[in-house]
C-alpha cells in the first residue's frame, strides 16, 4: 500500500495532468478555423447584389436555396431539371 506522501504526490500528478489536458482542449477551441480575405469595395458590392440580370452566375441566395435541396450539382449539369425538382419539392 502507498504511503501518504506518495499518495498525495500522485494524485498532484493527476490533477496537473487533467489540468494540462483541459487547457489543451480549450486552447484547440479557440483557434480559428475561418479563414478571411481581403477584397475591394466594389468586389464585395457585385457579389453581394449579383443577380440573374447582372450576372452569368448564381447569386449566393441561390447557390444557397440549391444547396439545402441538395440540387446544387444537379444546376450546374442540367439546369432545367434541377429547377423542375426544386419547384416539385416545394409544391
Amino acid at each position: 500500500m502507498a504511503s501518504l506522501p506518495e499518495r498525495a504526490e500522485t494524485r498532484w500528478w493527476r490533477a496537473a495532468l487533467s489540468a494540462s489536458a483541459g487547457l489543451l482542449l480549450l486552447l484547440a477551441a479557440c483557434a480559428a478555423p475561418v479563414q478571411v480575405d481581403r477584397v475591394d469595395l466594389r468586389s464585395a458590392d457585385d457579389e453581394l447584389n449579383r443577380t440573374a440580370l447582372s450576372s452569368d452566375q448564381l447569386s449566393e441566395d441561390t447557390r444557397t436555396v440549391l444547396r439545402r435541396a441538395a440540387l446544387l450539382d444537379d444546376f450546374d449539369a442540367q439546369p432545367d431539371a434541377a429547377i423542375v425538382a426544386l419547384r416539385a419539392q416545394a409544391i
